[in-house]
């Protein structure tokens, strides 16, 4: 149990959420909304509007991706429906046809370097049985993650009002992704040759739309893989992930009208938290959160503790030590009983914020004599006063049903009189 509470506290405190305080940067970005999150502790080093809903394009394809990878197998065989192909005409595509078998891994390949829309909805059907099962299984699946502010329509991120989602979401959903290394692996695949299939003799060559995977003028060293999007409507979007020693950072770029600034913008972002972060720990002896009670009914029965089991890893901008932390806690006096108990710590320098740790508390029950007899002598009124209302209420029904005899008997006495 021990382990367990243990595994859930330091589960919890990876997903905690920085505020991105410290160093600023003196550039300034071209796109409407960016977020770069480090992997490991979630932290966000960098924001620009993260939490403002913006259309995503095709980086959609990720959570498509996630989702094929969690529930289906990359050797399954998918047969493209009309509408798998119909539905996207016109748009980013690998030329599937109607009747078209491959396999999962194949439509991954198709999907996350080509931005293929075909293979998105072929993907979609085949995990969801339809378009619309598999859309509501991403709508489920954002929430469960935490991307609040995430709503999906499609698979494949073609133009809608309603289908829309935040740098921050985003960040979120990428970060949930990358636990699957078949999707780091496809995602990061710079040339992929799918074989002939049944429909097409010709071997399919698909090159990684993103630049900063490949030698040219965007090449970003660091990059591990990623993803772009684009439409009228959302203009340029882009999500990268790059890893420089044992720093893994996750950059998310939205509503960029210039391509070339996708790129550009997200290297100096990418730059400036490398070379303005590093990583260290906060020791659990001095996170020292305050005990909090446990209500019953009857007052308090116990105590939550939110005592830490495991040191807290954390990124703090460079030349602040561990030491500079302060730390405020923002943790209930008293809890009713519950199945979890949350609080946090804000952590800050000075007067600047810099994030939070969110906390799990354990609770702990106490039996005493007072709480006991307490217990017993509330119990006892309570039954006093309810018989007491019993008591009460017959007394009051006898009388009422004694005046309706009386009125009853005086009715009938009347009415002998008159009938003589």
């Amino acid at each position: 149990m021990k382990k367990l509470i243990s595994l859930l506290i330091c589960l919890i405190l990876t997903l905690g959420i920085a505020s991105a305080m410290g160093p600023v940067p003196e550039f300034e970005i071209a796109p409407r909304g960016a977020a770069v999150m480090e992997v490991q502790t979630g932290q966000i080093l960098y924001q620009k509007n993260m939490e403002e809903k913006i259309f995503p394009a095709s980086i959609t394809k990720i959570m498509t991706a996630m989702l094929a990878l969690e529930h289906g197998k990359l050797t399954d065989v998918l047969t493209v429906s009309e509408h798998a192909v119909y539905s996207v005409s016109g748009t980013s595509h690998i030329a599937l046809a109607p009747g078209e078998v491959l396999t999962l891994e194949e439509a991954l390949y198709g999907l996350m370097l080509a931005s293929a829309n075909d293979c998105a909805v072929a993907i979609a059907e085949h995990i969801g049985q339809s378009e619309k099962d598999f859309v509501e299984m991403m709508n489920v699946k954002a929430k469960e993650i935490g991307a609040k502010n995430t709503h999906f329509v499609n698979p494949h991120g073609l133009h809608d009002e309603s289908h829309y989602t935040t740098a921050y979401d985003m960040a979120l959903i990428t970060r949930e992704a990358m636990k699957n290394s078949d999707f780091v692996r496809i995602s990061g695949t710079v040339i992929y040759t799918m074989s002939p299939t049944n429909l097409q003799t010709e071997e399919r060559v698909i090159s990684n739309q993103n630049a900063m995977l490949k030698q040219g003028t965007h090449y970003y060293e660091y990059a591990q893989f990623g993803k772009n999007g684009y439409t009228t409507q959302a203009n340029n979007t882009m999500v990268v992930e790059t890893k420089r020693g044992s720093l893994e950072l996750i950059c998310v770029v939205l509503d960029c009208v210039n391509a070339a600034d996708k790129y550009t913008d997200a290297a100096k972002l990418l730059d400036f938290c490398y070379d303005n972060y590093y990583k260290t720990k906060i020791s659990k002896d001095v996170l020292q959160p305050p005990v909090a009670k446990l209500s019953g009914w009857f007052g308090s029965i116990g105590q939550v503790d939110f005592t830490l089991e495991e040191d807290v890893e954390v990124m703090l901008p460079n030349g602040t030590g561990v030491e500079h932390l302060d730390y405020r806690y923002d943790v209930k006096k008293s809890y009713k009983t519950a199945r979890e108990y949350h609080a946090a710590v804000t952590v800050s320098v000075g007067e600047e914020e810099l994030f939070q740790i969110p906390l799990s508390g354990v609770a702990t029950k106490k039996v005493t004599f007072y709480n006991v007899l307490k217990t017993v002598l509330l119990s006892l009124l309570v039954i006093v006063v309810f018989l007491l209302g019993v008591v009460i209420y017959y007394i009051l029904d006898a009388d009422r049903k004694k005046k309706q005899r009386r009125k009853a008997k005086i009715r009938r006495t009347l009415r002998v009189k008159k009938d003589i």
